[in-house]
């Protein structure tokens, strides 16, 4: 810990819109988390008792058919699912997500503590997950949803974070379905035999240790096949970013005009980045994963769908091979998976201008929430068929063609 007094209490510079409020978590350690939440509203012609009255119109609340539960990626933050919260909420879903410890504006309101980027803390990200599942508790005594149908999405690290939380026994019966995008999960005995190696040798290492070269390495690993492109067109504001998202303003406005976020992945010697302590709970979270012996105790009605999402052009997954694989584990485990491809799409999907994500989202929830009621049952590994009938998708299917390979 670097200093003794914490700063004064966290203030929130967010601009939020109607129904979208910002919230700061106290926990046992010390930590504050931020986190927002995005609530269905609707216009009120009569602004008596609106939510409120200072806005034209006023807006009242509208009911919530669902909970959402969602974690971005490394480097990321809450504000990545803005446009998707907002999206959600308009089809009556209410929206939560977190500032991981070491992101964001969690990361600013405990830099008295862990000055390092993406330092996780003692507790690792075993640590995240119970901030995220305390944050779930606290959203839904304020939307006053404790019985409200509960998702779950995750994407990047956010989808690590994800499987691993539906592995444990504090997600048992919480989830009635989870969306997880952009996965760089790799099945594979070249992959999986090296990871107890790599956390050894991570384990003689102190943990103020920073690798910001590792992180920008595999950064550019990613950037290879957009090299010429980023050339052509001419925009050096996201030179090395381009595998991030297809659109380069939207890349552009993520790297300059943020605050918090892909800055982060950088580092400078005011900011340092990526210690240690980062590398080992990453890497113990892919073994996690990847470890059969985390699956095989969970009976089978209480396994919580997954439907996995990535871009044909997504690098960090290969091109939609990760995901491929992942899906072969999953169900060589008995567990209920899907996938979709996603023609054109790069990584940050949830930053894509098309919509076509939150399309299949919102249907598979939705088609999972209606399912759950008929059979009042959890997941059985039943096949459902997620393709161009979903909400919107056909008006993309020239220019993102869905590439559906969930079906035997």
């Amino acid at each position: 810990m670097a200093d003794a007094d914490p700063p004064n209490p966290p203030t929130c510079d967010v601009e939020c819109m109607p129904g979208e409020t910002c919230h700061w978590l106290m926990r046992e350690d010390g930590y504050r988390v931020f986190y927002r939440i995005t609530r269905p509203v609707h216009p009120d012609p009569n602004p008596i008792d609106t939510l409120s009255p200072s806005l034209d119109p006023p807006y009242l609340m509208a009911p919530i058919l669902g909970l959402v539960l969602m974690f971005h990626g490394m480097g990321g933050h809450s504000g990545r699912f803005t446009t998707a919260c907002r999206y959600f909420a308009a089809h009556g879903l209410a929206c939560v997500s977190l500032d991981y410890r070491g992101h964001g504006r969690t990361w600013e309101a405990n830099r008295h503590m862990y000055k390092i980027v993406l330092d996780p803390g003692p507790l690792g990200y075993r640590g995240i997950l119970d901030d995220a599942m305390a944050v779930l508790h606290e959203a839904r005594v304020y939307l006053d949803a404790a019985l409200t149908p509960t998702y779950l999405i995750g994407h990047s690290m956010g989808s690590l974070l994800a499987q691993s939380l539906l592995f444990l026994p504090i997600s048992r019966g919480v989830f009635t379905s989870a969306v997880l995008t952009g996965t760089p999960l790799r099945q594979g005995k070249n992959v999986s035999v090296p990871l107890p190696m790599v956390l050894k040798a991570l384990s003689l290492a102190p943990n103020n240790l920073c690798m910001p070269r590792t992180l920008r390495r595999g950064i550019r690993r990613y950037n290879r096949r957009w090299r010429h492109q980023a050339r052509r067109e001419g925009v050096p504001e996201i030179k090395g970013f381009e595998w991030m998202c297809s659109d380069s303003d939207t890349v552009r406005e993520q790297i300059v005009q943020e605050t918090y976020g892909v800055k982060a992945m950088i580092g400078t010697r005011q900011r340092p980045v990526c210690p240690v302590r980062h590398f080992q709970n990453l890497l113990s979270m892919i073994s996690f994963c990847m470890d059969p012996s985390s699956v095989t105790h969970i009976p089978q009605t209480e396994r919580t769908p997954i439907l996995y999402l990535s871009g044909t052009q997504d690098s960090v997954g290969r091109f939609g091979q990760n995901v491929e694989r992942q899906l072969d584990h999953m169900r060589g485990l008995g567990w209920p998976a899907e996938m979709v491809l996603l023609g054109g799409l790069r990584h940050s999907v949830w930053l894509e201008r098309d919509t076509t994500v939150h399309n299949i989202t919102l249907d598979y929830l939705t088609r999972e929430r209606e399912r759950d009621r008929e059979t009042g049952t959890a997941g059985t590994g039943q096949e459902r068929e997620v393709g161009a009938q979903n909400r919107g998708a056909g008006e993309h299917t020239e220019t993102t063609p869905l590439l559906t390979t969930a079906q035997e």
